[in-house]
């Protein structure tokens, strides 16, 4: 769980929360890769949070993308 956590952006974490069924992060030094599994019926007010929350992350600079298929979260064996 803690994995999953980027304090820097709090504020867009807990406004998607709703919209979000699974996380997945990937940090590297000074920036981390968050992806949101998102239902497709969804999509539209994951958009809308994250442009509130974006208002609070003062300096953070965020970029979204997507949708994508959800290749983030598929287990290669």
């Amino acid at each position: 769980m803690a994995r999953e956590r980027v304090p820097e952006i709090a504020a867009l974490t807990e406004e998607t929360r709703p919209f979000v069924r699974a996380v997945r992060v990937e940090r590297r030094d000074h920036f981390a890769t968050v992806y949101h599994l998102v239902e497709r019926s969804a999509v539209r007010a994951w958009r809308a949070a994250v442009a509130r929350a974006l208002a609070r992350l003062g300096s953070i600079r965020v970029t979204t993308t997507g949708p994508w298929p959800p290749y983030a979260f598929a287990e290669l064996s």
